[in-house]
């Protein structure tokens, strides 16, 4: 067994030129694919996390604006409550004044028929005490005297009762 340098020298040189060749040709290319693919990974990453940050955002942008919502919702209900509240005090306010003063209208009417409705009995009622006491008397008392007594007595009478 002979050791031959050329031979082992050539066996170097040829093992360094093709760890050269491969490492140039086919290691740093796939070490580029590797970091590129590393990268993509990453900003996927970083994408997924940042829509999923962004969707968290929306997320409590949404509950802020429902509850938003529901508050001047809220107020505007109680608004349009108390102004319909309003609305109906002074509606019922408006018909009471409006009732009490046709009562008072319809009282006024009814009292003023009562008193003429009065007056026409008393001279009903005069005329024909006159014509009675025509008929039993005769023509003893005039017919001022006779008016006055019979006023009198009417007067009486409607105090009594």
């Amino acid at each position: 067994m002979d050791i031959n340098i050329s031979l082992i020298l050539f066996q170097v040189v040829n093992f360094g030129v093709v760890l050269a060749a491969l490492t140039y040709l086919i290691y740093k290319p796939v070490l580029k694919v590797f970091e590129e693919r590393a990268k993509r990974i990453e900003e996927g990453q970083k994408a997924a996390d940042d829509a999923l940050l962004a969707r968290t955002k929306i997320d409590e942008m949404k509950k802020d604006a429902k509850t938003k919502v529901a508050a001047e919702r809220s107020e505007l209900l109680k608004q349009a409550k108390s102004e319909a509240a309003n609305v109906k005090e002074q509606l019922l306010t408006e018909a009471k004044t409006a009732a009490q003063t046709e009562i008072e209208k319809e009282r006024a009417a009814w009292q003023a028929e009562q008193a003429a409705s009065m007056q026409s009995a008393r001279t009903d009622m005069i005329a024909a005490v006159v014509a009675v006491s025509e008929r039993l008397i005769g023509n003893n008392l005039d017919t001022k005297k006779q008016h006055a007594l019979i006023e009198t007595e009417l007067d009486t009478l409607g105090k009594t009762i």
